[in-house]
């Protein structure tokens, strides 16, 4: 539920969401965490379609840059991937 009110928001207030609601912060972490898990471990399911399929890591991966607040261009997302790496090694 307060991933669909943080997702509408504008790309200014998403910076300031967590210091208004610190009650979801926890929650969020879990959710961004869930979202790379579902893209990095995504297989093609029985009868899907390639098309299918990619739609599906598509959203994964949209999701996860949301809850991971980065910017959605190249510096922000190799950001994202070097600093996922880093904690992952």
């Amino acid at each position: 539920m307060y991933y669909y009110y943080y997702y509408l928001l504008r790309p200014v207030y998403k910076k300031t969401w967590f210091s208004r609601h610190p009650q979801v912060k926890n929650w969020m972490i879990l959710l961004r965490e869930s979202f790379k898990q579902k893209f990095k471990s995504a297989r093609a399911e029985v009868g899907e379609a390639p098309t299918q399929f990619i739609a599906r890591l598509e959203n994964y991966l949209m999701r996860w840059i949301d809850l991971a607040n980065v910017e959605k261009d190249f510096d922000g997302l190799m950001s994202l991937i070097v600093r996922e790496q880093y904690l992952e090694s």
